[in-house]
């Protein structure tokens, strides 16, 4: 569907080159499609013809981001910030190169450290619930096993259905006879 849009919005940027939302429109499309140097152009071009857009800086700033232009961005989402100093998608915009340029202690950015926390999380996780059935709550004991996860419960009492439906059969065969008839005579 992208690629259909690129096209409507390539043919209405022709018909008239001066509308600012056409190519921002366009530039959003082509980023769908990861053509992030297409979006860039279309945006500049856009940025042209109206350099103040709000939305076309701060959107040239996201796309200089993903391709890894630190400074570029900063200074697309400061210029956004200058037009609307509350402008949120600058700010984060913003926040986001900041974080970028410093990835925090030990070279860890935001990602690894919360990728980390749920490692020990999930390790600790793991830990108790190994722990947890081992430990004896009657006694107080926390390192007796008061039965491990992997023993089966017993199995009930109960018969397979053969061998209940034969003594089924011989009971009925008793109530009916109750003295067996003995096969010699005498």
């Amino acid at each position: 569907h992208y690629s259909e849009a690129v096209a409507r919005f390539r043919d209405a940027a022709e018909k008239n080159a001066s509308d600012v939302r056409t190519w921002i429109d366009l530039a959003y499309c082509l980023g769908k499609l990861n053509d992030h140097e297409g979006a860039i152009a279309a945006l500049n071009k856009g940025l042209s013809f109206d350099p103040l857009n709000l939305a076309g800086n701060t959107n040239l700033g996201f796309y200089l981001f993903y391709l890894g232009d630190h400074d570029g961005a900063e200074k697309q989402f400061l210029r956004a910030l200058e037009l609307d100093p509350d402008f949120s998608p600058a700010k984060s915009g913003l926040a986001e190169v900041a974080r970028a340029r410093d990835p925090g202690p030990d070279g860890l950015d935001g990602s690894d450290i919360a990728a980390l926390i749920c490692l020990v999380v999930g390790a600790f996780l793991l830990a108790v619930a190994w722990w947890w059935p081992l430990r004896d709550s009657s006694t107080g004991d926390e390192g007796t096993p008061a039965a491990t996860p992997t023993t089966p419960a017993p199995a009930p009492d109960v018969p397979p259905r053969a061998v209940r439906r034969r003594r089924r059969r011989r009971e009925a065969a008793e109530r009916a006879d109750p003295e067996p008839v003995s096969p010699r005579r005498e």
